[in-house]
């Protein structure tokens, strides 16, 4: 999808020097590039790892064992299902 392209590009951009050259993501101007924008360094990477999560798993960030003959949704349903009543 686009959005998980323009995601990977935009976290790609922040480390582009490095790809070229050995080292390059260590120079002091490179660290001063990424601390000054560092709010854009954290929320593309956390957009990128959920957008691939999401691609892997749909909606839900958490695994759920399964039994023998349940559905993956069934198995997170029963799982979410638990955590609701410990949370009661």
């Amino acid at each position: 999808p686009e959005e998980v392209a323009n995601s990977v590009a935009n976290y790609e951009k922040l480390y582009s020097k490095g790809s070229k050259e050995v080292g390059a993501i260590s120079t002091s101007e490179s660290i001063d590039g990424r601390k000054k924008d560092y709010e854009n360094m954290v929320s593309s990477f956390y957009d990128l790892v959920t957008d691939f999560y999401e691609y892997g798993w749909g909606d839900s960030f958490h695994f759920a064992p399964r039994f023998k003959g349940e559905s993956f949704k069934e198995s997170i349903l029963r799982a979410e299902y638990f955590l609701a009543m410990k949370l009661q």
